[in-house]
């Protein structure tokens, strides 16, 4: 169990949602983002819609890309708590003040 899930969002991450050969893949990470992503979608749901444990954070370089991505745009789990890179400080400090 664990406080919080804080995925990166980047292109990739989007990819890998996206893509079948992510599946296949060796590297951890990619093998297990769409298990994770099913995962904190299923908290979510079961938590009637309220998101207390996904903390996303969005690279400066991604940010448009980002922004403009459909699945972003249309999953409250991923758009409800996001930080950008420029404000990881802020971010880190009210994740320990709620721990």
């Amino acid at each position: 169990q664990m406080d919080y899930v804080i995925p990166i969002l980047t292109a990739g991450y989007f990819r890998a949602l996206s893509d079948e050969r992510f599946s296949s893949s060796n590297l951890l990470d990619e093998r297990y983002i769409k298990f994770i992503h099913d995962l904190m979608n299923k908290y979510y749901t079961k938590n009637q819609c309220r998101n207390k444990k996904v903390r996303c954070i969005i690279p400066n370089k991604d940010k448009e890309i980002v922004h403009n991505n459909a699945r972003f745009k249309n999953e409250p789990v991923l758009n409800s708590a996001w930080y950008n890179e420029n404000n990881i400080e802020e971010f880190l400090i009210s994740l320990i003040q709620r721990l």
